[in-house]
């Protein structure tokens, strides 16, 4: 088994997480469905339902709920370990960029309207 030493830019910390081995392919969860005749819910990863700036260097939750969000709309995420780091700060680009956004790589109010509504 390997580990992984992650630095930590907004914690301030070192953090070993164990990272992923495969794709990790979120299932919608069921209280996400919309059941009713009215347009569908916005998927929501279920990992964390705010707006808080993210970053290259975050870790948890919010990362995850990022990563989960963006194999929902098509894009290439590895795994959902909750960790922001490089690749997942490119892919974010790249989302931005499709959706016309400033593509600055960080996941902001902007950002997550569009990829809870992707």
């Amino acid at each position: 088994m390997v580990w992984a030493l992650v630095w930590s830019v907004a914690m301030g910390c070192a953090v070993l997480v164990m990272p992923c081995t495969g794709t990790v392919r979120p299932e919608r969860p069921a209280w996400t469905r919309d059941t009713a005749t009215s347009a569908p819910s916005p998927y929501r990863g279920g990992y964390y339902t705010g707006t808080a700036r993210l970053r290259r260097g975050c870790i948890g939750d919010a990362v995850r709920e990022v990563q989960a969000l963006l194999l929902q709309c098509g894009y290439p995420v590895m795994c959902v370990d909750g960790v922001f780091a490089p690749p997942l700060e490119t892919l974010v680009k790249a989302f931005q960029t499709d959706q016309r956004l400033r593509a600055d790589g960080a996941v902001g109010p902007a950002t997550w309207e569009r990829l809870r509504h992707c």
